[in-house]
């Protein structure tokens, strides 16, 4: 906004015209306290100079109420237009009226009257600097066209039309470049829960910054505010993105819905190295491998491998698979898009080993040399990150682990390598042992274990329920930002009979289908199949295409950095089109919203 007149040409204006003593002493008084930013005292002076010189008072008043401190752009006008009067006084009063904005731009002009929409832009977007020769010539007009110019309102509705409240949040979170995937979400209000997702994460954004209010647990999206209230949400976002807290995390400018998320594939699976180097080879569109198997026998001789001999008689840092032939093979289609995956998987027992993990949690000189040497392994082998994936972590090893976290990305980021950790679902805080909040803190990406929730030790069921991953993802949103966290994706199922259950990729489970039919479960959208082999009853259940398309929308809809699905060469021929349908809204399934 520009200036009414610089203060040196106004001081040298006024003292060239005033004429009488007292005048000079109280205009000299008032400029004066202008100078040193006392603007009570200078309107105070300006004011005692009205009696002895009223055109040169409101000259004065007229610069101090246009300040940018003041804003008061109603009583600037007031006074400019008393100068019309004024031969001496009358161009220059037509010169700063012409660059005033308009009353509605005053925060103190009728504060309780409720904001309409051109009040909102003139409020928020006179703040801004304006192109060269152009003027608000005191117009909302003006600032609307500039408004609509920049994509921050539309012009559809009556510009004197009162705005909602949701309306307001949009123009905030445009104007002010606000990333609203990126802040901590609490999902506490209970009259947003019908909106979009993507509206109820911009009202938490609001919440989350300050810049509004809620009341009584609730945000009202479709109410108004008054002109003060609004006044306040703008000098807040002014401060706050001219002195950005480093508590609040927030990107300028504001990223789009991802339509194209980022895809993580883990190698772990039944398949040989070979189908899975084939696999490899045909999807580009997949951004990183974790590289399962990885052979740490000879390469961790100072850190895990002592550890794991003397509990399970491997040198294995983490083969859930044994690394088998062709693995050389395998990282070497993968490439640079390889991520090393370590973790407390124990071979013996198939079960991720909890006193592995405390073992190796308890000695920091045995922390420090696995982090140190799996990163040097990462950097010789050309791969692009770390994945650490250790589970069933002790509740007595939360703050360990969390330290260890934050070690292993200090040494991993010294060298540019990325840092994922997988975490295991939960939608509340649960006593376990992962504290979110600081593994996001120290993580470049968090994985959300959101598979095999039925499995060869359960009854048969949905290996992955939509439904409940969106509970999950509402609870992560409260602990991490949304941009650092991958959902994951199974793309497996499971046959269970009274012999055991057997994992079954999804064009087996294609092929069971066709033969025997099958029925879609209604909450996890997951293929069911009953049919009976060699006088024995098997119960199938795998993923849908429906199912991998709802839970792609999740990514679209909250902001999320993308998918972490388990696992390579699993997948059916419409997998990669069914995660496309749901990143870009094109054939989204309805009603998992919890």
């Amino acid at each position: 906004m520009k200036k009414i007149l610089s203060l040196a040409a106004t001081l040298s204006f006024v003292l060239s015209i005033s004429t009488p003593t007292e005048a000079i002493s109280y205009n000299g008084q008032g400029w004066l306290a202008y100078s040193h930013h006392d603007y009570q005292g200078a309107i105070q002076a300006f004011t005692l100079d009205r009696a002895a010189d009223p055109y040169g008072a409101a000259w004065g008043l007229a610069n101090v109420y246009e300040n940018s401190h003041l804003r008061a752009f109603a009583a600037a006008r007031s006074n400019l237009l008393l100068l019309l009067k004024s031969p001496l006084y009358r161009a220059r009063a037509l010169h700063s009226l012409a660059q005033l904005p308009p009353d509605s731009a005053d925060p103190s002009f009728q504060p309780n009257a409720l904001l309409t929409y051109s009040d909102a832009v003139a409020l928020a977007l006179s703040f801004r600097s304006l192109p060269a020769n152009e003027t608000p010539q005191g117009s909302n007009a003006f600032y609307l066209a500039m408004a609509k110019a920049r994509g921050l309102y539309s012009g559809t509705a009556n510009p004197n039309a009162a705005a909602p409240r949701l309306f307001l949040a949009q123009f905030l979170s445009k104007l002010y470049g606000i990333d609203v995937y990126s802040y901590l979400r609490p999902f506490s209000l209970s009259d947003i829960q019908t909106l979009p997702a993507q509206q109820q994460m911009l009202i938490q954004s609001m919440l989350g910054t300050g810049l509004m209010t809620a009341n009584g647990g609730q945000f009202h999206p479709f109410g108004f505010e008054t002109r003060a209230a609004f006044a306040v949400s703008i000098a807040k976002a002014n401060a706050l993105f001219a002195h950005p807290s480093p508590d609040l995390h927030y990107v300028t400018p504001p990223l789009p819905p991802v339509t194209t998320p980022y895809l993580y594939m883990f190698s772990a699976g039944p398949e040989t190295n070979a189908q899975k180097s084939a696999d490899v080879a045909l999807h580009s569109q997949v951004n990183a491998y974790g590289i399962v198997g990885y052979p740490f026998i000879s390469l961790f001789p100072k850190g895990a491998a002592v550890t794991r001999q003397a509990i399970d008689q491997t040198h294995d840092l983490l083969t859930p698979f044994s690394a088998g032939s062709g693995l050389a093979n395998l990282a070497q289609t993968i490439g640079s898009r390889g991520f090393m995956v370590i973790g407390n998987y124990n071979s013996v027992t198939n079960q991720s080993d909890t006193a592995f993990a405390t073992q190796l949690l308890s000695d920091k000189h045995r922390e420090l040399a696995v982090a140190s040497e799996a990163v040097q392994i990462a950097t010789r082998e050309h791969l692009s990150g770390i994945t650490l994936d250790f589970e069933n972590i002790a509740s007595t090893d939360t703050s360990a682990y969390s330290q260890f976290v934050a070690l292993f990305a200090q040494k991993a980021h010294a060298v540019h390598l990325k840092l994922m950790v997988c975490v295991p679902e939960k939608a509340s805080a649960l006593q376990d042992g992962y504290n979110w909040q600081a593994i996001a803190k120290s993580a470049d990406m968090v994985m959300l274990i959101t598979y095999d929730e039925h499995n060869p030790n359960t009854k048969p069921g949905a290996v992955e329920d939509a439904t409940y991953d969106d509970w999950v993802i509402k609870y992560a949103l409260t602990q991490m930002p949304a941009n650092k966290i991958l959902l994951g994706m199974a793309d497996y199922g499971y046959d269970w009979s009274a012999n055991g259950a057997t994992e079954i990729s999804m064009p087996q489970g294609n092929a069971l289908a066709h033969t025997y039919g099958y029925h879609i479960d209604a909450r996890s959208q997951n293929r069911v199949i009953s049919y009976s082999s060699q006088g024995v009853q098997h119960t199938v259940w795998y993923p849908s295409d429906a199912t991998v398309t709802t839970i792609a929308s999740y990514v679209r809809d909250y902001g999320l950095k993308g998918l972490a699905i388990w696992h390579v060469g699993a997948e059916d021929a419409g997998f990669y089109q069914a995660i496309t349908r749901g990143a870009t809204g094109a054939g989204t399934a309805a009603g998992f919203r919890g």
